[in-house]
């Protein structure tokens, strides 16, 4: 079971046992266009198609579902692994540190401090975490984390969250908010009353809708 992640609209991979960069030179950057341009299957990971001048190559692996990524202000590399899903045995949701050598450390166990399965975003910004999951009563939840590992929950209520979807991606825009993804509350093209009501009265006020998805925001305000 492979996944893709895309960074600069070209491509990083994330998967359940690999996890793969995609690392390019200044003067390719440079006269390759991310849109447009004319792909082709990188030579060591044959599934993955990159512009000309682009390269693979794997960082770490063993990774179990990981979602997502980021770079704390020292340029070190994290990992969001969700937690949950559907093994016998289902792993924690974690954050790991990606070694410069590879190897992973775990900086954060979420489960230990009680977030819900499954994290999906991932950001670092002036000092904290901020990871989109699920709160205890399986509603959508945004929470942020310290380098101490002191978790504070920063909103939760998204009813989509309850169903099929749940908050995904998370980044700071340029002006100062948070802003987060959310897909609907099932998968039919027909929605049962006592959910459609919820999404027709929402999409009513949200004005930053795109095929069904929705941008949120929250301001960043620290302690």
């Amino acid at each position: 079971m492979r996944a893709g992640l895309f960074a600069g609209g070209v491509s990083m991979a994330a998967a359940l046992t690999s996890f793969a960069a995609v690392t390019v030179t200044t003067e390719a950057f440079a006269q390759t266009s991310a849109l447009g341009a004319e792909l082709s299957a990188s030579a060591d990971y044959p599934v993955i198609m990159v512009p000309e001048g682009y390269k693979i190559e794997k960082v770490a692996d063993k990774l179990t579902y990981a979602t997502a990524v980021t770079w704390d202000d020292e340029g070190r590399m994290y990992v969001a692994e969700a937690g949950g899903a559907f093994l016998e045995e289902p792993p924690p949701a974690r954050i790991l540190r990606v070694e410069a050598d590879g190897t992973l450390t775990e900086f954060a166990n979420l489960d230990e401090k009680g977030i819900t399965a499954a994290v999906t975003g991932l950001l670092w910004h002036d000092g904290y975490f901020y990871f989109t999951h699920r709160a205890k009563d399986l509603t959508g939840a945004v929470s942020r984390m310290n380098m101490d590992g002191e978790v504070t929950e920063l909103l939760s209520g998204i009813v989509d969250s309850q169903t099929d979807h749940q908050p995904n991606d998370i980044q700071v825009g340029p002006d100062g908010r948070l802003y987060f993804t959310s897909g609907l509350g099932g998968n039919s093209a027909v929605m049962g009353q006592d959910i459609a009501s919820v999404h027709h009265r929402e999409s009513r006020d949200t004005r930053d809708r795109l095929q069904g998805y929705r941008a949120h925001w929250a301001e960043l305000q620290n302690p």
